[in-house]
């Protein structure tokens, strides 16, 4: 299979919208950490770069899955993304659960396969274009 760094980025990004709980909740935490840590100057201008990075995936996948939802099969491919990229967020995916996942989510949707790959596939350029990734 080709490597492509895309993909696995927005994979990655959907499993930790699903883990963080989406934007606001995420913010009350670093907000919460940030205050309780104190710390120096230089570990917080590093702490605060990565929070900012990390905020513009979780609001770049609540875009992408409020765009998802207004297409013609938007349920279905919101559910496809929900069943495929953010059913277990804080566990490593290992090799064929991908594949285990997307055949779980046609017998759930009910969609075929090939469907599924599709709604996940627009689901990753959607995410890019929002992002500012390079597609």
């Amino acid at each position: 299979m080709k490597k492509n760094p895309t993909r696995d980025y927005a994979a990655a990004a959907f499993a930790f919208y699903a883990a963080a709980g989406g934007p606001e909740p995420y913010r009350r935490k670093m907000w919460a950490q940030t205050i309780e840590q104190g710390g120096g100057a230089q570990q917080e201008k590093q702490a605060m770069a990565q929070r900012a990075a990390e905020l513009q995936d979780l609001e770049a996948v609540e875009r992408t899955l409020q765009q998802l939802s207004r297409l013609p099969a938007g349920r279905e491919a919101v559910m496809a993304v929900h069943l495929v990229y953010m059913l277990h967020p804080g566990a490593p995916v290992a090799r064929g659960d991908i594949s285990a996942r997307v055949q779980r989510a046609a017998l759930l949707i009910p969609a075929g396969e090939a469907s599924v790959y599709r709604y996940l596939a627009h689901a990753r350029r959607l995410f890019a274009m929002e992002r500012g990734l390079r597609v």
